[in-house]
């Protein structure tokens, strides 16, 4: 009696055989199982996609056509404190046409209208070709070389040219420019704007 007492104990501490085949699964494995559904710590965010609008913007620069079709939405909009676009080829690319109508509101012009810089009213019309060196080729708009026909569902058609006076180099013409953008918005910030500055009157508007 003595040796069965003796052996009961030990066949329980050691989990004796009774020919089961099911066993519960460890803690350790549980805690494996978790770490494999996991990332990995040096797997890179997916980047939320950008927002485009559509149109493009064309000239010849220097004799060498570049039409750019890729149109960020936060970089085409019309707002209170002015217009502004940007086209380039593609999402990865440096070279770009560049648009910055300070205290110019397009939706607040008659068409067709010229649009140029009023230093008066603190209104600058301005361009920038960037080649695909990062080397700027500013225009500035004091006449009838930006002349825009028509805004109609905040998609606008413009024609422009002028000559660019680059840090390095000559001037080089910019001819036969051309752009037709679809503009975005924001109600809120115009608000903003509006509330904080006071809404600019631009020269040919209602």
């Amino acid at each position: 009696m003595r040796t069965v007492l003796i052996l009961v104990p030990l066949c329980v501490a050691v989990a004796c055989d009774d020919g089961s085949t099911e066993t519960e699964p460890s803690e350790p494995a549980a805690i494996a199982e978790t770490a494999e559904v996991e990332p990995a710590a040096d797997e890179a965010p997916t980047a939320p996609a950008v927002a485009t609008t559509t149109g493009f913007i064309e000239a010849s620069v220097g004799g060498e056509l570049k039409r750019f079709e890729y149109l960020e939405a936060a970089h085409n909009t019309a707002a209170a404190n002015g217009t502004f676009l940007e086209a380039r080829p593609s999402a990865e690319s440096e070279e770009s046409f560049k648009f910055a109508l300070v205290n110019l509101d397009v939706r607040e012009m008659d068409f067709p209208t010229s649009i140029r810089s009023n230093v008066r009213r603190m209104q600058m019309a301005g361009m920038n070709y960037w080649d695909a060196e990062g080397d700027g080729h500013p225009v500035v708009f004091n006449d009838d070389s930006l002349t825009c026909q028509s805004l109609e569902s905040l998609l606008l058609r413009c024609t422009f040219s002028g000559t660019a006076h680059p840090d390095d180099g000559g001037p080089v013409a910019i001819t036969d420019g051309r752009l037709e953008v679809q503009l975005t918005t924001d109600a809120l910030r115009d608000r903003f704007i509006e509330g904080t500055s006071g809404a600019v009157r631009r020269p040919g508007t209602r």
